[in-house]
């Protein structure tokens, strides 16, 4: 199996069962621009290669069957790789190479790392058809799935994981590759996800118990902190400066200010200009007539002398007409203090019809 394909964009190649199964191979895959087959050069040349020294044979010896075919193509193929061709030189000449060498000798150097041997068909059918799995973090950062290869669910830790916390949900894939490996993938605010790969955790003894875990009355061992944690303590250490550890989560617990007290959380709120809107009349209810409050009614010119004594101004033109057609038949009592807070605001211009004035200073 190959680390990277370099392909078109036909759709054989773009379905999603394809690519599912790349995914769970760990073969990172790569589409170039549609009719720019120049960018797998090299392809197009081994196709020249074969098209032009094999495949033109076939016009004077048609093949009878397919395993006809495939037994010519194999013999072929190894005879040109090994330079084995009668009267041809089918080495490769490179400027980097210190002198020419066949196809098959340079393969002779590939690490056992680097060979990797596709699987049966039936595991790939069933890796086409697989789906990822959504698993929420343990409180001591692990999770547990199930592996196509296993015969039970196992445990996966992902301690030491940047961007993994506690309650997070992850999506997790299974791999083809190692020891029932998974594939991790974790979302980021800036909606890059992080993709990890992780081997099960098998440090247990015979009774299921961790064997580096701390030994009642003999040892202590503190879980970790992970990268989020540590970013946590150092914003403590700005907000609550020339405090420690204990210092400070004492100060959390009083709910003593951060930074001093000098932080001025709603200092945003300081320059916003807001509009003023003028009180809305609205129906009252009916009741009863002994159970009516008595509230006095004030003609306009009262209500006006009040409302100007208070706002230390008078009306402009179009106050005065939003007053008049609001409250033609007097104002009441109780409305006074809404119209005054009204009218202290900065002067307002409005149409004198909607009855939204927009503070002007």
């Amino acid at each position: 199996m190959p680390k990277l394909l370099y392909w078109d964009k036909g759709s054989a190649n773009t379905a999603s069962a394809i690519k599912n199964l790349l995914d769970h191979l760990e073969v990172k895959y790569l589409e170039h621009e549609a009719g720019n087959a120049r960018a797998k050069g090299g392809v197009e040349n081994a196709n020249n290669i074969i098209e032009t020294q094999f495949e033109s044979r076939l016009k004077f010896q048609p093949v009878n069957s397919i395993d006809e075919l495939n037994d010519a193509a194999i013999k072929w193929a190894e005879a040109y790789n090994s330079n084995m061709l009668p009267g041809q030189d089918t080495r490769l000449h490179r400027t980097g190479l210190s002198e020419p060498a066949s196809r098959q000798t340079l393969w002779q150097h590939i690490s056992a790392e680097q060979l990797r041997i596709l699987p049966a068909v039936e595991v790939c059918k069933a890796l086409m058809a697989s789906r990822e799995q959504e698993r929420q973090v343990n409180s001591d950062l692990t999770i547990s799935f199930k592996h196509p290869q296993a015969e039970n669910s196992l445990i996966y830790s992902l301690k030491g994981l940047d961007g993994v916390a506690v309650k997070d949900k992850v999506t997790v894939r299974s791999l083809v590759y190692g020891d029932c490996a998974i594939q991790i993938e974790v979302p980021r605010y800036d909606g890059e996800a992080l993709i990890y790969r992780v081997e099960p955790d098998r440090n247990y003894d015979q009774f299921g118990q961790y064997l580096d875990a701390p030994v009642i009355g003999e040892e202590y061992k503190s879980k970790g902190n992970t990268e989020i944690e540590h970013a946590a303590i150092e914003l403590d250490q700005v907000a609550y400066p020339d405090m420690t550890a204990d210092e400070i989560k004492k100060a959390k617990q009083k709910s003593v200010a951060p930074f001093k007290g000098k932080l001025n959380t709603l200092s945003y709120l300081d320059n916003i200009n807001h509009p003023a809107y003028f009180e809305q009349k609205g129906k009252e209810i009916d009741t009863p007539e002994h159970l009516k409050p008595s509230i006095p009614i004030l003609t306009l010119t009262a209500a006006l002398m009040r409302i100007t004594s208070e706002i230390g101004r008078k009306l402009t033109t179009d106050e005065n007409k939003l007053l008049s057609a609001r409250y033609k038949d007097g104002v009441p009592e109780d409305s006074l203090d809404s119209l005054i807070h009204t009218f202290k605001t900065p002067i307002a211009v409005g149409d004198g019809t909607t009855g939204i004035f927009r503070s002007v200073k």
